[in-house]
């Protein structure tokens, strides 16, 4: 519980773009309801799960318990990272990822790759929706603080009633551990080594 929280914001919560417009309260009654509703007749979700990075791994194999109590068949395939992001640029044979992304670059829709929404220009998955495009373009062009938030809340509002281009489930933090005779680091999501001293 120190290093992970709930979180559905699809620009991370906790930063200057979060919010919680649209958030679809998971339920698996809920989703049980929506399967029977959109007519699944039990065909397996083929599910990629990355076996070689430990939390990519155990979040395959918890998404796989989730999809199995919402009354779904799954057909897990297991591989290295290398080989699933080869095969995941084939559409016809693959239904379902587990991903992350780390704050600097999830926590703006200027800088989250996997919110873009350009059809096939997009990230495998190949989210289509025009009006979420343009919203992006006109949050890139607005330079009031308080009217890109606006922006913010009607592109999580669309990304959850109409497109879906991903579903944010939580974040994780990852803790470190720094020498004593090391100081002067800079604080950042990935591992810079620019200014760094270390004490005789």
């Amino acid at each position: 519980p120190d290093f992970y929280s709930v979180c559905q914001a699809y620009f991370m919560c906790g930063l200057t773009y979060s919010t919680d417009v649209g958030d679809p309260k998971p339920s698996l009654a809920k989703a049980k309801e929506l399967m029977q509703q959109a007519g699944y007749k039990g065909t397996p979700i083929r599910l990629f799960q990355i076996t070689n990075i430990p939390a990519h791994n155990i979040a395959g194999l918890v998404t796989q318990q989730l999809l199995k109590k919402a009354g779904a068949a799954v057909q897990p395939m297991p591989g290295d990272i290398a080989s699933i992001l080869q095969r995941r640029l084939d559409k016809n044979i693959w239904d379902l990822q587990w991903g992350y992304i780390e704050s600097f670059d999830g926590g703006s829709p200027l800088n989250n790759p996997y919110f873009r929404a350009n059809c096939d220009a997009a990230l495998p998955g190949w989210p289509c929706d025009d009006k979420l495009e343009s919203l992006r373009t006109a949050f890139a062009m607005e330079l009031d603080a308080k009217k890109r938030m606006g922006l913010v809340m009607k592109m999580q509002e669309q990304a959850y009633s109409k497109t879906v281009p991903y579903v944010p489930t939580g974040q994780y933090r990852i803790p470190s551990a720094v020498r004593s005779g090391v100081h002067d680091i800079l604080i950042s999501g990935a591992p810079v080594f620019w200014q760094i001293k270390k004490s005789a």
